[in-house]
C-alpha cells in the first residue's frame, strides 16, 4: 500500500512472509518505488503499487 499522511509519503508492501517487497531507487533527481509479491512455484513475481516522486527545488 502507498499512501500520504502528515505530508510524508508511506509505503507498506506486504508482510515478507507472505511473499511481500518493496524495491526503491532513489536518485539525484527524485524516487521510484514499486510494491511486490511472488507468486507460483518458481519464483515469479507480480508488481502491484508503483510511485514515482520528483524533488522540488
Amino acid at each position: 500500500r502507498i499512501y500520504r499522511r502528515d505530508g510524508i509519503d508511506l509505503f507498506k508492501p506486504k508482510a515478507a512472509y507472505m511473499g511481500g517487497f518493496a524495491l526503491a531507487r532513489v536518485t539525484s533527481d527524485g524516487m521510484d518505488v514499486v510494491l511486490g509479491e511472488a507468486t507460483g512455484d518458481h519464483g515469479e513475481v507480480a508488481f502491484t503499487n508503483a510511485f514515482s516522486k520528483g524533488w522540488s527545488t
